[in-house]
């Protein structure tokens, strides 16, 4: 009886403690998402590493994939801080949640696997992205991430700017609450090709006006300085720039100066204005 009495408290105390445990466990997780919410991505890690110790399980390696390609699609190591320390982080628990994933939810690790190698080239560290990109299509051909960071690739590495117009169509058709992480990635890589990539900078300025999408003002900023560059004294613009009608450049350009910083200390403002709206006539 003695025995007994002792084993039910044992089963107790246990049962006790694996309830305490997976309570503090769901706590360190729902604090790691909200620290990953304001972009406090180590502090949401270790949190989740306090979570495992508890109860490790499927709740804290969900949260794990969740948060790890939050990270990684930030991508802001910290100033003087190399891409290693969000890749060799998270790294590992994609590998991880790799070995069972299928469809879908197997291309977006993928895609992520082959942004973090992307991310480590930054660093100086040799590697292929895009195997890791086309693996993901192989999968789910209209995949969001695949898409956006085979396009943001493609740029990246010197292809023709149109080639990468096709993934980023698809990856914007697809992408939901994702568009600003796409939007971010196309504009990126344009910004990265220089004067190259004005003509098709217009165009995406344009494209995001029509959908009602935000304005950033160091958008903005670029966005007006190819207006003056191709519609200011001495440019010769021709009724279609870009694949847009001229109609559309002006009304574009308007919502551009409104949210430009460098439009409002601008003498060339009226003088573009009128030198699109000639050509509009």
């Amino acid at each position: 009886m003695i025995s007994l009495i002792l084993g039910v408290q044992q089963l107790t105390t246990w049962i006790g403690d694996s309830l305490h445990h997976r309570r503090e466990a769901a706590t360190h997780v729902a604090l790691a998402r909200q620290q990953a919410s304001r972009g406090a991505f180590a502090d949401a890690w270790a949190s989740l590493d306090r979570a495992d110790a508890l109860q490790p399980g499927e709740p804290v390696d969900s949260a794990r994939v969740e948060i790890a390609f939050s990270w990684l699609e930030e991508a802001r190591p910290g100033p003087g801080r190399p891409f290693s320390v969000i890749t060799d982080a998270v790294t590992p628990a994609l590998d991880r949640s790799l070995l069972n994933a299928r469809g879908a939810r197997r291309a977006d690790l993928l895609a992520h696997l082959g942004w973090a190698t992307f991310l480590r080239s930054r660093d100086g560290v040799p590697g292929d992205p895009a195997s890791r990109y086309r693996e993901a299509l192989s999968l789910d051909r209209r995949n969001v991430y695949a898409n956006a960071m085979l396009g943001h690739w493609l740029m990246w590495s010197g292809s023709d700017i149109e080639s990468a117009r096709e993934p980023f169509k698809v990856a914007l058709a697809e992408a939901g609450e994702k568009r600003p992480f796409v939007r971010r990635l196309q504009i990126a890589a344009l910004a990265n090709r220089g004067s190259a990539a004005d003509a098709e900078l217009l165009r995406v300025a344009d494209e995001m006006r029509q959908e009602g999408e935000p304005l950033e003002s160091s958008l903005a900023d670029r966005v007006f300085r190819i207006f003056t560059i191709r519609y200011g004294a001495g440019a010769a613009p021709a009724d279609v720039d870009a694949g847009i009608p001229v109609a559309n450049l002006e009304a574009t350009y308007e919502w551009v100066v409104k949210k430009s910083s460098v439009a409002g200390r601008s003498a060339d403002v009226d003088s573009v204005r009128k030198r699109i709206r000639r050509a509009a006539s």
